[in-house]
């Protein structure tokens, strides 16, 4: 159990390390603020990393929770490995879209058209985003009966994302109204990170009572 909390706690910390410049960085990408063919690996890359340690996070919940909260701790983490094997299987599937070479460095067009919008790339990018802030709606189903009030609050609160996310992926001018994840999506991990911490303290304190009874 305390090598699962200390799991939770690193790996939901290293989440919000990447998800700050993850969704920087996609939104330079959408208003073109880095240049072509870099801004592809720049769009694509840190989700490829933030999806593993997300779906770690949310499998160390299983600890912690109430037997009653349990079904909606496996929902969550099932959305994150959907998520994670989704985004493996196709970014890494399909190296040489990933590959510089294959694009116009004359003109600095695309030489292939998988970055275009409502393509599989895209898309998958796009659910991505979706999943995870489902997943963090059902995190929030899960913890809203424990003396967790912030950490039930920031996961409310990246739930409002999904309806923004499909909305910016249909209407592509509308992207903007995605950018409030990038506060979201980080304070909930934040609040995540310092959930595990309490529940590593309490554990350490457990076990040293159960040590030193009469201290």
């Amino acid at each position: 159990m305390k090598k699962v909390i200390y799991l939770g706690k690193r790996f939901s910390a290293i989440s919000s390390v990447i998800a700050i410049p993850n969704g920087l960085l996609q939104i330079l990408s959408a208003v073109r603020l880095i240049p072509h063919p870099g801004n592809l690996y720049l769009f694509f890359m840190p989700g490829l990393l933030l999806a593993p340690a997300f779906l770690i996070t949310t499998m160390c919940f299983d600890i912690p929770a109430y037997d009653s909260s349990r079904k909606y701790i496996i929902t969550s983490w099932i959305l994150a490995t959907i998520n994670c094997t989704m985004l493996i299987m196709v970014f890494c599937s399909k190296p040489g879209v990933l590959n510089p070479s294959s694009f116009d460095w004359q003109t600095g067009s695309l030489a292939n058209v998988a970055f275009a919008h409502h393509t599989t790339l895209v898309m998958v990018k796009y659910a991505s985003c979706i999943l995870i802030s489902a997943s963090t709606f059902i995190l929030a189903i899960a913890f809203r009966k424990r003396k967790a009030k912030w950490l039930f609050r920031s996961l409310l609160m990246n739930r409002l994302m999904l309806p923004l996310w499909v909305v910016s992926y249909i209407y592509p001018k509308y992207y903007f109204l995605a950018s409030p994840w990038i506060v979201t999506f980080p304070f909930a991990l934040f609040h995540i990170t310092r959930f595990f911490t309490m529940e590593e303290r309490k554990l350490q304190k457990k076990v040293k009572t159960i040590n030193h009874p009469f201290e």
